[in-house]
């Protein structure tokens, strides 16, 4: 009996992983099978198809649109990446996820004063402290912080200045996560690329830097997520 196989078959787009999602233009000599994300903007024989999923089928360059939902495993960075419908996002950090997280939380500030830093952590009904090293959380395990999202509540909004938000190692190392603006009532900061590596015993706590208001935001509460990996 003869035997019939599809030609698309080689291409397995629903569970294959991409070699890289960071060249925007076909990389020389690829091998048969060689998948990758085109980054925009594409150039050569990747051009026009940004974001697409591309790979190589022995003589051209196939592509693949995404759509939302479409996951992929990146395989020189580790980790998984899902297309939200616009572009691609880190769906779980390096090592597929087998880290943990350490939870942010803090009381009202009331209000956020001007020109003010302040310091916060995990005590659940502190507000958070001028002072730093008043709600430092402690890192239970060795291992590389990858991901922060910081949330703000604001009982009263204030107006659209920007406030840096950092997170601060062992007292002594700033790294931006990014600025809020506090003339929404909630408000999402996060950064999903660091590659802050920490020990056992290391600690860390959320820095806000407040600007000079026109109109000061009040009751505002604060939460959040740190993953370690």
């Amino acid at each position: 009996m003869a035997m019939y196989r599809a030609a698309e078959l080689d291409a397995f787009p629903w569970q294959g992983q991409v070699i890289d999602r960071d060249l925007s233009s076909p990389p020389g000599s690829p091998a048969k099978g060689d998948r990758y994300i085109v980054k925009a903007t594409g150039t050569g024989g990747w051009a026009g198809h940004d974001n697409a999923i591309t790979y190589y089928n022995g003589s051209t360059w196939v592509f693949i649109a995404p759509v939302e939902g479409l996951v992929c495993w990146v395989k020189d960075e580790d980790l998984f990446v899902k297309h939200n419908g616009t572009a691609w996002d880190v769906l779980v950090p390096a090592a597929s996820g087998m880290g943990y997280a350490l939870s942010l939380i803090a009381g009202n500030l009331t209000p956020m004063s001007d020109n003010t830093t302040y310091f916060f952590g995990s005590m659940a009904g502190v507000a958070p402290q001028t002072t730093a090293l008043r709600c430092i959380v402690y890192i239970p395990k060795a291992g590389t912080i990858k991901c922060v999202y910081v949330l703000i509540f604001s009982g009263t909004t204030g107006t659209p200045e920007e406030v840096p938000i950092y997170i601060r190692v062992n007292n002594s190392a700033d790294t931006l996560i990014g600025n809020a603006d506090l003339s929404s009532a909630v408000y999402t900061v996060s950064r999903t690329d660091l590659s802050i590596s920490v020990s056992q015993n290391h600690y860390f706590e959320i820095k806000i830097v407040c600007p000079n208001f026109s109109t000061n935001p009040n009751n505002v509460r604060f939460g959040g997520v740190v993953y370690i990996e």
